[in-house]
């Protein structure tokens, strides 16, 4: 029988009594943020409280560029002070003297406020930039000059939304904008001789039409046809029968600049003959609906609808004039109408047009056959020389026993031209086709 020194067993007594001594760590650890105190960037914590023998510490895993620092790091209530919108990781460690355990709380001190929130904390517009997307700052109503001041750009500032209008008024200049990205048509609309300067500046005469310059405003400026030609401004092109016409781009539209008078769909297929007949003194032609639609309706934008016109050309719905309208701006009608009317020399002495667009609209009037209620009778017109009007493709609508139709109209005496529903089918207009896109 061996028997153990009286030196080894008092040691490995002293080993189990300190083995016993030892306390249980538990079985979980949790981190919960009370609350965050904006205005001082303090967030209140509160985690597992450490019992007898145990003891806990606070530590920052990870930071951004602003440190935080906390009140007491063995405080299981600690506060922790750091910086807003700074990314930070926190950790409760527990220990027992032999082993550990943690918890980490990922926060951003100032993650999930709104902006009015912030601000009512006094969080800066520079931190706000630091954090939120620029587009939901100008959004908000912050002036573009107060975001520079913050180190944003003018490329930043324009793809934020910014409105040309207020970048100028900053003192950048037209071509700036256009460089960075801005809108053409904002700049334009902010003060529209700025053409002008983009002109000289060598934006493209293309990119200024789609902007809203008209044909008529680059002549102003010097610009030939054979300028605006080879810009891809004017052109011409033929139908079936071999008429020429001229046409303008207006806008990202490119319309025909006179009156169609072909006497065939561009299948070759010949109109019957009660659905055309001839406008007023050179005025082209004038068309039926039905002659004009060829059993197609469209109100969309571009309606699809070929009809009448030449092969790659449509009539146009209501909406592709509108869009024409929008593109003219304020007194649309005189930027359309003729300055001269063939037989009426100008539409009205007081509402001369001057067409900027070049669209050259003559007033041929409505034409519609006189004896109506007793068969067909030869077509008269009406109206001459103080009105145009023209078919388009939208869908007929029923009216009593007859079908009514979509065109536009001009009047002699209106600074704009409007839609009109209601034409009624036994009357003939004139047609403007505008090229497939």
């Amino acid at each position: 029988m061996k028997f153990i020194s009286p030196i080894l067993f008092a040691f490995l007594l002293i080993i189990t009594s300190c083995d016993e001594d030892i306390e249980d760590l538990p079985t979980s650890v949790t981190i919960k943020i009370l609350s965050i105190d904006l205005p001082s960037r303090t967030v209140s914590l509160v985690s597992t409280q450490p019992t007898s023998g145990i003891k806990g510490e606070w530590s920052i895993v990870s930071q951004n560029q602003i440190a935080g620092t906390f009140s007491d790091i063995s405080d299981p209530l600690a506060n922790f002070v750091g910086d807003v919108f700074e990314s930070y990781t926190i950790r409760w460690t527990l220990s027992n003297g032999k082993d550990e355990m943690f918890s980490e709380q990922e926060f951003i001190i100032g993650d999930g406020y709104t902006i009015k929130e912030l601000l009512d904390a006094a969080v800066s517009l520079c931190e706000l930039v630091e954090y939120f997307p620029l587009p939901d700052l100008v959004n908000y109503g912050f002036a573009a000059s107060d975001l520079q001041n913050c180190g944003v750009d003018l490329p930043e500032l324009v793809q934020a939304g910014v409105h040309a209008e207020e970048l100028l008024a900053m003192g950048f200049s037209p071509y700036e904008l256009y460089q960075n990205g801005a809108s053409l048509n904002e700049i334009i609309v902010a003060h529209r001789p700025h053409y002008i300067t983009l002109l000289d500046a060598g934006v493209p005469v293309i990119e200024l039409s789609e902007a809203g310059i008209l044909v008529g405003e680059f002549n102003s400026y010097g610009k030939t046809d054979r300028e605006l030609e080879a810009a891809g401004m004017i052109g011409s092109l033929a139908d079936i029968d071999g008429n020429f016409y001229r046409w303008v781009k207006i806008g990202k539209q490119t319309w025909m600049s006179e009156n169609l008078k072909t006497t065939k769909y561009a299948s070759g297929e010949a109109l019957n003959v009660g659905d055309y007949a001839d406008a007023p003194h050179d005025f082209g032609k004038m068309y039926s609906i039905y002659g004009t639609l060829h059993g197609d309706v469209s109100a969309t934008n571009p309606s699809g609808v070929q009809g009448v016109c030449p092969a790659n050309w449509h009539v146009p719905s209501i909406a592709e004039w509108l869009e024409l309208r929008n593109v003219l701006g304020t007194e649309s009608a005189l930027k359309i109408k003729s300055e001269e009317g063939g037989y009426w020399e100008v539409w009205s002495n007081d509402t001369k047009g001057n067409n900027l667009s070049g669209l050259s609209v003559l007033p041929a009037g409505v034409g519609s056959h006189r004896f109506i209620n007793i068969g067909l009778g030869p077509i008269e017109n009406y109206v001459v020389g103080q009105q145009a009007l023209f078919w388009a493709a939208d869908p007929l609508e029923k009216y009593g026993d007859r079908q009514v139709a979509a065109g536009m109209r001009f009047d002699f005496n209106f600074y704009d031209f409007f839609a009109q529903v209601g034409f009624d089918d036994r009357y003939f207009t004139c047609v403007r086709c505008v090229k497939n896109k």
